[in-house]
């Protein structure tokens, strides 16, 4: 049985301009994450507690907007591709401290 989900998801279609700067591009090629990684910007509907974070996660890579709009690196075809429609049968959510604010963490 199916449950309704709480959060449905709308890709906002932001282009984020810092994501794209010079330094930003600069620091994701001396990665090797530059052909890696793309970014998506969505919104949600509801407001979100901590206790739900399980259920907001679960909702989101469910979410048909959000399996049609992220991309994924395919190491076989070493691209970007779309990540499609998949069944989720689980998810897990943990908080992450959110202590580091500075690209410089990845130097070390």
């Amino acid at each position: 049985m199916d449950t309704e989900k709480k959060f449905k998801f709308t890709c906002t279609g932001k282009k984020n301009l810092t994501f794209n700067s010079k330094a930003v591009q600069t620091d994701l090629m001396r990665w090797d994450l530059s052909n890696r990684l793309s970014l998506v910007t969505f919104s949600y509907n509801n407001y979100f507690q901590d206790y739900e974070a399980k259920d907001f996660v679960m909702d989101f890579f469910t979410d048909p907007t959000v399996q049609n709009s992220l991309k994924v690196f395919s190491s076989s075809r070493q691209e970007l591709v779309l990540w499609g429609s998949h069944t989720v049968n689980s998810v897990q959510a943990e908080r992450v401290p959110c202590s580091v604010t500075s690209m410089e963490f990845f130097d070390r």
